[in-house]
């Protein structure tokens, strides 16, 4: 595919990393709130003559379903999550958002959905028909990924002397990381040479820390804000573990496993146990269970890597992704 793309920003970003070309025009429109981006979204879509529109947020698809009027161009719709939080609404709104996101997604010629769960929930709700709905995952593997994995980084904790566990994602109630604290606090009383590192950052830290100190583990859990390159953690860590109630897919299982991890799983919503395989290439836990949480890690870390095939690593592979995508356009 060899065509110019116009990248639309709704809201003002100062995370956004875009691929040096002059195929691409990033054209920003800063808006405060989402509803405002309508009139210049119309404007832009009547002075346009793009062949199609491909929207890859859930509330960004709802504008620009609002912003469009003609059928001149096709329209694909991402949806990036299960409906998890739209069950978690009072049954008025619940009412009236799936009836705003029915109408949206009629408008769209195609929907991608990032995982199979994703697709279920699609049709569960009658936000759309099977026949409309295909799944793409995620682009996760970068070209680069493979150099990324061997660069080199220090960590007292990534050593023969310790037994180190990882976790990567943002700081959310979402995560349930106070399961993985409890977890952890219960094991390492067992274990004195376990160690815990949490990559991530965001509106639960606090929390986070006061659990860290309320389990009295202050010396064996580091929570490192940032990193640039995840990789090496991943390769260096004796267990990653995701202990989410929800995900929308789950980038960072891909990486770990990616790496050369031992991984596990909650069999939350979304898409990490379809990652894992259901258990073939990695170890699935009941989500929000401590106990099953507990002898996940522990069995995890006494047995032995599960060998993945290199072949499914193929369908998170950024050129394979992308061919995938040029398919509706």
């Amino acid at each position: 595919m060899n065509a110019a793309i116009d990248l639309i920003v709704l809201k003002k970003s100062d995370q956004l990393k875009v691929p040096k070309s002059s195929k691409i025009n990033i054209i920003k429109f800063n808006c405060k709130r989402m509803l405002s981006a309508i009139p210049k979204l119309f404007l832009y879509f009547i002075k346009s003559d793009s062949a199609a529109i491909i929207s890859v947020i859930r509330d960004v698809n709802i504008v620009v379903a609002l912003s469009t009027f003609t059928n001149k161009r096709k329209i694909i719709f991402r949806e990036a999550n299960t409906f998890h939080l739209i069950e978690q609404l009072s049954i008025i709104k619940k009412y009236f958002y799936l009836k705003i996101l029915k109408l949206a997604y009629k408008k769209s010629n195609q929907i991608i959905a990032n995982s199979d769960d994703t697709k279920k929930d699609l049709i569960r709700f009658k936000v759309s028909d099977d026949k409309k709905i295909t799944v793409i995952h995620n682009p996760v593997i970068e070209p680069n990924a493979d150099r990324l994995i061997q660069q080199k980084i220090q960590h007292p904790w990534f050593s023969k002397q310790y037994c180190t566990l990882l976790s990567v994602g943002k700081l959310r109630i979402q995560k349930n990381y106070p399961l993985l604290l409890k977890a952890f606090s219960q094991i390492s009383k067992e274990r004195n040479d376990l160690r815990l590192i949490i990559i991530g950052d965001g509106p639960e830290k606090r929390n986070i820390i006061s659990l860290i100190r309320e389990f009295e583990i202050d010396e064996f859990v580091d929570i490192i804000p940032y990193v640039n390159n995840p990789y090496p953690y991943y390769k260096n860590t004796d267990c990653f573990v995701l202990t989410s109630d929800w995900e929308g897919f789950g980038n960072v299982v891909v990486e770990a496993l990616y790496a050369g991890a031992k991984v596990i799983v909650s069999n939350c919503p979304g898409a990490p146990k379809e990652i894992v395989g259901s258990g073939r290439y990695g170890t699935v836990f009941e989500a929000s269970n401590s106990d099953s949480l507990i002898n996940a890690i522990t069995e995890t870390i006494k047995n032995s890597k599960k060998i993945i095939p290199s072949h499914e690593f193929e369908k998170y592979k950024l050129s394979n992704v992308s061919k995938s995508y040029s398919k509706f356009i």
